[in-house]
């Protein structure tokens, strides 16, 4: 409680405010950077097309006050209103003759999230060019994760898992095999009952319900786009599928973060047609001989730096290989491995199965009758070459080399962004059950933080092109 800053502490710095070094930032913005030059014609048509031109507030004024709600770290909207209440200097900035009441703020977010969407992008165009005036090799870098926003809902209480646990462990008592996590985990519903927008998701290492994003930074942590992957996703990409799964947590958010790759990039990439990174950074859980040659034969990157998943990493012996390119027994180099022919399945990268050379079919049963088992199984040990598998060994890079754990570092720049647009700029905050409305609210966190950039870039304080508070200090 000692740092918490009061309502009445806000508003005594509001009576000084022309003093004060956020209004001087937020003019030089303002001077600096023209935000209508990034508002399209559609997005400008659609906002006057209901009521024309006479409407009482400008599209850039309603711009510009979610802007600044961001800057201010203002989360909720009935505060930002009791304060421009407060604060001519700040409705001035806002260019707001009046001031809306937190209805219009509320439709404004619900009936132009896309066209908010395309407005961050297009401030992205110059960000990236900035960024190249900054850093070459960073700017160059691309970075993928996901991550969640989570509203409040029942079911992100705690105490509505520890129900369900509660009551599986009733169960435990007639059926003893009965797994009450496990069992809690399944039983969990896939959406919120407040919306059904609000899947069940797994982020930040926890099982919530919220809306799953991917984000796009580069290398500097400036982030590049941000895509819900959402239902509309879905229509928009009816080739992949996001579900919930029946295993564990861990596997459901792997799933995701793979399949989601490729659409995500393509669409990117569909936009920004002249942007070419070289770099790709991502966590372990794109691991999979699907991942590297899709980013380096299809998006034409360089070098992939993604570190192994465990999960794909056998603890059995390896098999060498002879001339022919067939494994061999790893306990016999002399005794090839029996050809399966091919193996697949939707979503697997294209692959050769081998079996132990010591298996045979008893009664339709497959089964090893070596004295020296590498596996436990007992249908044998079963291998698999993979046409690409070269590609995840070396993706453009030696694995565990020093330039490959200097790259890797970088990836972390991507989980501060995420925690400048959730935490710092109040999206994590929202009370909103609207998905439209939670979507407007990290777009304008993340033009908040474009908008950082560019401005740092034009002033020349490259240093704190991701902290505006800094920056402020600066202009100050």
């Amino acid at each position: 409680m000692i740092n918490q800053i009061s309502f009445a502490n806000t508003i005594d710095e509001l009576q000084q405010l022309k003093e004060n070094s956020f209004y001087r930032f937020f003019s030089l913005l303002k001077e600096k950077i023209q935000i209508r030059k990034y508002i399209s014609a559609a997005f400008y048509h659609a906002y006057y097309r209901s009521l024309g031109r006479n409407r009482s507030y400008s599209l850039s004024s309603f711009l510009y006050a979610f802007i600044l709600m961001k800057f201010l770290g203002i989360s909720q909207v009935s505060t930002f209103i009791a304060i421009l209440n407060l604060s001519p200097l700040l409705l001035e900035l806002c260019e707001f003759e009046t001031i809306p009441d937190s209805a219009q703020f509320s439709r404004f977010k619900n009936l132009f999230h896309n066209y908010i969407h395309e407005f961050m992008s297009n401030i992205v165009k110059d960000a990236i060019h900035g960024s190249f005036q900054i850093s070459p090799e960073l700017a160059s870098t691309l970075i993928y994760d996901t991550s969640a926003v989570v509203p409040k809902v029942q079911e992100n209480n705690p105490k509505f898992l520890n129900g369900i646990i509660k009551n599986m462990k009733r169960l435990k008592k007639t059926n003893p095999k009965l797994d009450p996590y496990a069992a809690a985990y399944n039983n969990m519903p896939s959406h919120a009952a407040a919306n059904t927008e609000i899947a069940q998701v797994y982020a930040n290492g926890i099982i919530c319900y919220g809306l799953r994003f991917a984000i796009i930074t580069n290398g500097l942590g400036i982030p590049l786009d941000v895509v819900f992957l959402d239902d509309e996703f879905k229509k928009k990409h009816p080739e992949i599928e996001l579900s919930k799964k029946d295993k564990s947590p861990d596997e459901d958010k792997s799933i995701a973060d793979s399949v989601s790759l490729k659409p995500v990039l393509t669409d990117f990439f569909d936009r920004f047609p002249s942007y070419k990174p070289t770099v790709f950074l991502g966590d372990s859980a794109f691991d999979n001989y699907v991942t590297y040659p899709m980013l380096i034969k299809e998006f034409k990157f360089s070098k992939v730096v993604i570190p192994e998943n465990i999960r794909n990493t056998k603890s059995l012996p390896l098999p060498g290989f002879n001339e022919s390119g067939h494994p061999l027994c790893p306990f016999d180099n002399q005794l090839p491995m029996k050809y399966e022919g091919l193996s697949g399945g939707k979503g697997r990268a294209p692959r050769i199965k081998w079996s132990c050379p010591k298996t045979r079919f008893v009664k339709g049963k497959r089964l090893c009758f070596c004295n020296n088992k590498c596996s436990d199984s007992e249908s044998g040990r079963m291998f698999y070459t993979y046409p690409d598998e070269n590609y995840r060994m070396y993706p453009g890079l030696a694995r565990d080399t020093e330039e490959w754990f200097r790259l890797y570092k970088i990836r972390a720049t991507a989980e501060k962004t995420i925690n400048l647009t959730k935490t710092v700029f109040g999206s994590a905050f929202q009370q909103s059950l609207s998905p439209k409305s939670l979507k407007s609210d990290v777009y304008f966190s993340v033009i908040a933080q474009l908008l950082t950039a560019i401005l740092a870039v034009k002033i020349k304080e490259t240093k704190h092109l991701r902290s505006a508070r800094r920056l402020m200090k600066k202009v100050a």
